[in-house]
């Protein structure tokens, strides 16, 4: 009886260490699981919020863009919009070139094809032979300056009376007073004032 009472203790106390060391291992692998779960945790924030507090976005403005309108003797005339740095020759590029029909005396000696354009700025090519802003009236012929014949003087003449011709804007008008005094009608076209298409056309209209 004694023997078998000693091996019920020996069997509760080998019991208990089995269940005791089962217990002890379940602790710590829980114990290791929440390590890593917290280490996870730190990580997966780190990486995160970086990006949240300081998100690099590149953002394009149009504050390096201008619009300016061509006009005139180009193929397609309209508004364009383009970057600060475009030249005139460039934006008359863009609007298909100059027409067969545009002043080429006016684009050599006048228009300033490496210009830097500005915003809202206007690009204009005038024809070869401009319509008439100032037709002439009964009261301009009477006006010093016009002929018994309603011609106009080329060396008399107001520069509103000369932008009353047939292809005279006021560009050339300006250049025809600021040539005289002329000694012949033919000196507008040898002093590269007038071209020869303009001249002849309004040559009928012109005196001395």
């Amino acid at each position: 009886m004694f023997s078998s009472y000693s091996a019920s203790i020996t069997y509760v106390l080998d019991l208990s260490r089995r269940y005791r060391l089962q217990f002890s291992i379940l602790g710590v692998v829980a114990g290791l699981a929440i390590i890593l779960w917290g280490g996870w945790e730190w990580q997966t924030s780190a990486l995160v919020e970086p990006s949240q507090e300081d998100p690099k976005v590149t953002v394009i403005t149009p504050s390096n863009q201008i619009v300016v309108d061509v006009a005139g003797a180009v193929m397609y005339p309209g508004m364009y919009q383009v970057d600060s740095n475009t030249r005139v020759g460039e934006v008359i590029k863009r609007a298909g070139g100059f027409l067969d029909t545009a002043d080429d005396w006016y684009v050599a000696k006048s228009l300033n094809l490496a210009k830097k354009l500005s915003d809202e700025a206007k690009v204009y090519v005038p024809f070869e032979i401009e319509p008439s802003e100032n037709p002439i009236t009964n009261s301009d012929s009477a006006e010093t300056g016009t002929g018994n014949n309603s011609t106009v003087s080329i060396n008399t003449a107001s520069q509103a009376q000369l932008e009353s011709l047939s292809g005279i804007g006021q560009k050339r008008a300006e250049a025809i007073v600021a040539g005289r005094p002329y000694q012949k009608l033919s000196d507008l076209v040898e002093k590269e004032i007038l071209t020869e298409g303009i001249f002849t056309q309004i040559e009928g209209q012109l005196s001395l």
